[in-house]
Parts: C-alpha cells; structure tokens; sequence
C-alpha cells in the first residue's frame, strides 16, 4: 500500500531514514548536521514544498519517495514546474519486490494531475530500474556531477 506520509507516520519515516541515511552516506543521525537536514525536511513537508510517500508491507513502512514540483520556493530548483524526484529508498529486506516501482507510479500520477511537462532525478549511476521505469539520461548536473535522467510526461 501506497500512502502520504502524515504527522501520524512522521516518526516512522524518520526511523526508516536514519537507516537510509547511515547506508548512503559517512555521516550519522546524531550528527547536528543530520538533526538540522531533517527539520528542514520537515518543515519543507509542512509548507507543501514537497511531499513524501510511503510504501507499506504489513502495515509497516518499509520505504518511500520524496518529491517536488520545482519552484522558486524549492531549495533543488533546476527546472520551474518540472516534477523532480528528491528520494527513492526501499529498505533492503524489501527490494526487488515492487515497491520502488509502485511508489515512482503512484507519484507520476500525482505529476500527471499537476500536468507538468517531465518528470527528472539525479542518479550516480543510470541504472537499469530507471530505465524500465521509462527514464533517460539527460546530461549530467554542474552542481554534484549525477547523471541527470528525465521522463516526458504526455497528456492527451
């Protein structure tokens, strides 16, 4: 199951991102950089600056997906009106299931109701999940040097 991620399921969210957060990067929750990154997020959340879904197995989340729609208001702001995928992460014991998939097409079809033109992400790598999910490598980013990967959307 596929769901908003609300104040209801906030603390486990951020249970499910420290484990991310330790597997992707050199720094710990406890540090105060983290603790400041993820108020931030927070906060962004509460603004609808972005919005963050989760994957449920067992009524347990075991993954999820942030997003924006960019504008001027977003701190990742490549593209006014773009959608942007910020997130993607399916807990270990999970992957290989579906629920990275169901959770890119739940938040197409939320892009799709808001009619923006493409959907992009960053990636270290253009991996083959991407491009079954239909995503192309577009270029490459100035800022961080990820691989830019890109989805039209078409509207009839």
């Amino acid at each position: 199951m596929i769901k908003e991620i609300n104040n209801e399921h906030w603390g486990a969210f951020e249970a499910l991102f420290k484990t991310h957060f330790e597997q992707t990067t050199q720094l710990y929750p406890n540090d105060i950089w983290y603790r400041a990154m993820f108020d931030y997020m927070y906060w962004k959340k509460q603004e609808h600056i972005i919005d963050i879904f989760g994957a449920y197995h067992a009524h347990t989340l075991i993954g999820f997906i942030q997003v924006q729609v960019d504008t001027p208001l977003s701190d990742w702001c490549q593209r006014i009106g773009y959608g942007f995928i910020r997130e993607l992460y399916v807990h270990p014991n999970h992957r290989l299931q579906s629920y990275g998939q169901l959770l890119v097409q739940h938040v197409e079809r939320k892009f799709h109701t808001k009619q923006v033109p493409a959907i992009y992400l960053t990636t270290e790598k253009n991996n083959l999940f991407w491009q079954k999910m239909g995503y192309y490598e577009k270029g490459i980013c100035d800022e961080n040097g990820l691989i830019i990967c890109e989805k039209e959307c078409v509207y009839e």
